[in-house]
């Protein structure tokens, strides 16, 4: 009769009665029967040869592999445990084997069988003979990791059928994939392990045999290492010593099972003794619940939807997908892996949960900034990160030095509301709804910023891209000005982190318009909850119209621009970004003067005392003769008043040029300041001299800044570097000079007025000094009439050569200008004409010629020799440029420097003018004003005034502010500017290359324009080189050209902007023209006046 190979065995048979006398083999034979335990039709099916006979070719070779009586009889196995079996294992533990509870096969465990099944070790049964007869069928578990209600849920049709589980699986439900237990994961097994599937042993009887005491891990869930390192106790099984614990004690099976984090959302699971692993891979993977702080299966599904549509674990799911896709809106494996190489081919958050808990495994998730901010983190031994996804987001803890949690969840009510972690929040919808992650970074800002930001994230873009783009972060925080100070900062190292945890504390300032000293000194109450001064100005202090420093005025700006308070901007923001551009005025100059001497007259009050050891300790200690001109003796006593309260007190005052002479003549250390009677000095104006003569002791002349009075009270003067062109235009020097009295010892017998000792100075050529110190108080000497400076720079020109030039004097001022005559130099105008597309050269020739007829017409220089660059080659083109007497040049490839280069190349001219041909000249006699300026010894570049389509100038020379080129605008000031610096002639870094004339043969030497650089950039460059080379680059107000269509600023490219930098940016961070650290809150043209 067939049976199935794991039939179960029938009942021990019944003694019966033997003919003859029983032999030793015919008793043993009986026995074996009587057992129940040998399955004939099994044994012969694996040993056809037996067929005949099956328990006599039994007995005749148990004791060789292969020869096991039943299923669930392992000889090899059980001799191991029983060495003194004797012949035959089988009857041995029938014998003795059971009633010791020795295992008879790997998969039976019989002290478990006997535990769980008390009627049967009550009843005193073999526990295998009870099995194969009963306890099979019953669905009786025989071992810890053979769960016959599991296995039969996969496969019921066995249970239908009355078949035994366990022989079931042995025979053929391991092939089908059918595991035997919710932690042993057969095919898994076998994949992991194909020189076991190559012998055909069944993976369960494998593990239990060999592979637990190897380290084989059973399932994906299962990490053998990891649990041994947990549990060294663990003895040979660790997966049976696993499911011998209770669930409360919180073991965890794997890196990425956390039990206790698990049991928390099912506290049932606990108080029920079910495992908490065995439930997540019965029943909670399929709700939905969290194996892991570090993963979110609703986020991994997401990003998975086949996972999804399979009903797959999403846990085992990602373990079997390497870990490629992030397991946790806070875990970006792709991020991970490129900051950590040798985790590469390795699941990613197995590594960090392994050997990565001290790395950052997102970009907003700072670990050792976590660390630090929460030293008792160490005591819980849990991972930075999951402590954060655990309790420290709802806590308020910040996983980033730019996500500030409880700020967060106090600005986002509906988030806190929702018990969400804010951070995760911000990932998901808060960065897409622009919700700020931290009061110094503004979402709406950057986006609007960062034309590549598409769907990312703002603040991690910033992280990832933005800074090494030196992108900024907020209005108030400038990224490269930052940097500009602090240049031990990495290209990589964010500036704004730096600032939050190391520049404030060590008075850094963020922007050049916020002072977070002065905002501290100023309101030192108000700052106690906040990390920065920025943070409290920007969130409350606007609010409350606290000042940023004691250059801005907070409610001054708002009631005077009232388009920005009924906006609900930040004022200095705004200021920041578009008010300083468009000329608003942050504070009257004259208020902003006077909160400066008010804060300097406290400073000095307490410096006095160093002040005077400090002039004991000067190497040099000059005499000051200080000669006082005038007859009023009421504003002399005035003048000698501030001299005697000066700290530095070696002065002599003399009311004569004869007396001032012999005081000089005196003392080898003697210098001259050339005053008039009601002329005042600050208490410290000869101690600064005094210091700068020490710094600088071969200087002829050190001239200072000045206070004029005015109607809304003292206007400071703030004065450019050494400008001999300026000088010309106006006398900008003044009486805030002093001269080395062995320079000017010939001059002062002579000499009407230091103006006249200045110029003399100049014209030999002596050594000049800027002092950028407020050294004089006195009256503005812009307005009126001055005979006697018209004739002295009447004067210059004859010496210097300029006989046919005649000095013009503007209405009501002591303004003064050269007035040129006719010139004959050939002036080379080189202009560029790009063509349009095709079928639009004709149209693109008629309007330029047009231009360049205007421009002739309207000028009075007739040597002129017009170039035009063309994009490309246009016979047609080229044929009518020249039939109007315009050489046309083809430079198809290249910016506009390496084309304006081919048309200089062209030019026949003494002097080049690169020109905008969409400027009219508005002064006939500009291109001589012009040419003129290079009359004079070391010019080396002369720019025009420019007038936009406003009626406003737009640039009137070009200065460094904050680092970067800027032409000076046309703003509070009127169309003079401040101090004349918009109408009179100056020197400046640079000008503008929309009209731009420099000497042919200095172009040449020079080499040309840089062709690398754009439009933005080129004619800065050259100027700096041309000053560089020790020429003057002049701006000449006379010559004054107006936009005939609207001007589209260039656009400056980061490969040019950093080509510029390295060349220039050292050189240019302190503009000697420009006094950027007490004019750096308005545009170049601020003066303060009042807006109509």
């Amino acid at each position: 009769m067939d049976a199935s190979p794991y039939s179960d065995l029938p009942a021990p048979d019944r003694p019966g009665t033997a003919p003859g006398r029983p032999t030793e083999a015919d008793s043993a034979a009986r026995a074996i029967r009587e057992s129940g335990l040998f399955d004939a039709v099994w044994y012969a099916a694996r040993h056809p040869e037996a067929a005949d006979d099956p328990l006599a070719h039994y007995l005749a070779h148990q004791d060789r592999p292969g020869h096991d009586p039943n299923p669930l009889f392992d000889t090899a196995w059980y001799r191991v445990q029983a060495p003194d079996a004797g012949e035959s294992a089988l009857l041995h533990f029938v014998a003795r084997g059971a009633a010791a509870k020795l295992a008879p096969h790997p998969a039976f465990d019989t002290v478990w069988y006997l535990a769980c099944n008390a009627d049967v070790a009550g009843a005193g049964a073999n526990p295998l003979q009870h099995y194969l007869a009963e306890g099979g069928r019953e669905g009786r578990n025989v071992h810890p990791l053979f769960d016959t209600a599991f296995y039969l849920r996969q496969r019921p049709d066995v249970a239908e059928a009355g078949l035994n589980p366990l022989l079931h699986y042995l025979a053929d439900g391991a092939r089908e994939g059918v595991d035997p237990h919710p932690l042993f994961d057969s095919a898994w097994y076998l994949a992991r392990h194909p020189e076991v599937a190559a012998t055909g042993e069944n993976p369960l009887v494998h593990y239990l045999r060999i592979g637990a005491q190897a380290g084989y891990d059973p399932h994906p869930l299962f990490d053998t290492a990891w649990y041994r390192a947990a549990f060294p106790e663990a003895g040979e099984n660790a997966l049976l010593d696993y499911l011998g614990r209770e669930p409360e004690a919180g073991a965890e099976p794997h890196p990425l099972f956390d039990s206790p984090w698990y049991l928390e959302q099912v506290p049932d699971v606990a108080e029920a003794g079910v495992n908490p692993a065995i439930h997540y891979l019965t029943d909670g993977a399929r709700a939905g619940l969290s194996p892991h702080p570090l993963f979110d299966p609703a986020h991994y599904l997401r990003q998975v939807p086949e996972a999804a549509d399979a009903r797959a674990n999403p846990l085992l799911h990602y373990l079997k997908d390497r870990g490629g896709t992030d397991p946790h809106p806070l875990f970006d494996a792709a991020w991970y892996l490129g900051h950590n190489p040798d985790a590469r081919g390795a699941n990613p958050l197995l590594h960090y949960r392994t050997r990565g808990a001290a790395l950052d495994p997102h970009p907003l998730f700072d670990a050792a900034f976590y660390r630090a901010r929460n030293p008792d983190l160490v005591e819980t031994g849990r991972s930075p990160l999951a402590h954060f996804v655990e309790g420290g987001a709802a806590e308020g803890r910040d996983p980033h030095p730019l996500f500030d949690s409880s700020w967060y969840l106090e600005r986002n009510p509906d988030v806190a509301g929702s018990g969400q972690n804010p951070l995760v929040h911000f990932l998901g919808d808060g960065g897409r709804e622009g919700r700020d992650p931290h009061p110094l970074f503004d979402v709406g800002w950057y986006r609007a910023r960062a034309p590549d930001l598409g769907d990312a994230n703002p603040l991690v873009h910033y992280l990832t891209h933005g800074i090494r783009a030196g992108r900024d972060p907020n209005p108030l925080f400038d990224a490269a000005w930052y940097r500009a100070r602090h240049p031990e900062l990495g290209p990589d190292a964010d500036p704004l982190v730096d600032y939050v945890e190391r520049g404030v504390h060590i008075g850094s300032e963020p922007h050049p318009l916020f002072d977070g000293g002065w905002y501290l000194r100023t309101y030192p109450e108000l700052i106690d909850g906040h990390e920065t001064p920025l943070h409290h100005y920007l969130h409350l202090g606007v609010a409350e119209g606290r000042d940023p420093s004691p250059d801005f005025s907070t409610r001054w700006y708002l009631d005077r621009h009232p388009d920005v308070a009924r906006a609900g901007l930040n004022p200095l923001a705004h200021f920041a970004v578009a008010g300083r551009a468009e000329g608003r005025s942050p504070l009257p100059l004259e208020a902003l003067h006077a909160r400066r001497v008010a804060a300097e007259r406290v400073a000095l009050a307490g410096e006095i005392q160093d002040l005077h050891r400090h002039i004991g300790l000067m190497v040099l200690q000059p005499t000051f003769v200080v000669l006082i001109d005038g007859d009023d003796a009421e504003a002399t006593r005035g003048t000698r008043a501030s001299l005697a309260r000066q700290i530095y007190d070696r002065a002599i005052a003399c009311e004569t040029r004869g007396a001032a002479r012999d005081a000089l003549r005196d003392r080898a250390d003697a210098y001259l300041l050339w005053l008039r009677g009601g002329d005042e000095l600050p208490p410290r104006a000869l101690y600064d001299l005094a210091c700068d003569i020490n710094r600088a002791p071969a200087a002829d002349l050190i001239y200072g800044d000045e206070e004029v009075a005015g109607p809304r009270g003292a206007l400071p003067f703030f004065k450019p570097g050494w400008s001999p062109d300026y000088l010309e235009s106006f006398d900008y020097v003044g009486r805030a000079a002093c001269f080395r009295g062995a320079a000017v010892d010939g001059l002062l017998a002579a000499a009407r007025s230091a103006f006249e000792l200045t110029l003399h100075l100049d014209e030999a050529g002596a050594p000049v000094r800027h002092l950028r110190r407020i050294l004089l108080r006195g009256p503005d000497r812009r307005f009126g009439q001055d005979e006697g400076e018209r004739a002295l720079i009447g004067e210059r020109l004859a010496r210097t050569g300029r006989t046919g030039a005649k000095v013009e004097v503007a209405a009501g001022a002591r303004r003064y200008a050269v007035a040129p005559g006719p010139r004959d130099e050939t002036v080379s105008t080189i202009a560029l004409l790009p063509l349009g597309r095709a079928g639009e050269e004709a149209r693109a020739v008629e309007a330029f010629l047009g231009r360049i007829a205007a421009i002739r017409e309207a000028s009075s220089h007739g040597a002129l020799d017009p170039i035009a660059v063309l994009d490309r080659a246009d016979d047609p083109a080229e044929t009518a440029l020249r039939a109007a007497g315009c050489r046309p040049v083809v430079a198809p490839e290249g910016g506009p420097a390496r084309r304006l280069n081919a048309g200089a190349r062209a030019a026949s001219g003494e002097f080049l003018l690169f020109l905008d041909p969409n400027l009219e000249p508005v002064e006939r006699h500009w291109i001589e004003r012009m040419v003129i300026q290079f009359e004079k010894p070391a010019v080396g570049v002369v720019g025009a005034r420019l007038i936009g389509l406003d009626g406003q100038f737009r640039h009137a020379g070009i200065v460094a502010h904050a680092g970067r080129p800027e032409p000076v605008r046309e703003g509070n000031g009127g169309a003079e500017g401040y101090f004349f610096s918009a109408a009179a002639a100056r020197n400046f870094l640079a000008v503008s290359g929309e009209c731009l004339m420099t000497r042919a043969e200095a172009f040449r030497v020079a080499g040309g324009l840089d062709a690398e650089l754009g439009a933005g950039l080129w004619d800065v460059d050259y100027c700096l080189g041309r000053r560089a080379a020790g020429l003057r680059i002049v701006y000449e107000p006379g010559a004054v050209l107006a936009d005939t269509a609207p001007r589209r600023a260039p656009r400056t490219g980061p490969g040019e902007a950093a080509r510029f930098a390295e060349r220039w940016g050292a050189r240019i961070a302190h503009d000697p023209y420009y006094n950027e650290a007490v004019l750096r809150l308005g545009p170049p043209d601020y003066d303060g006046w009042p807006q109509a």
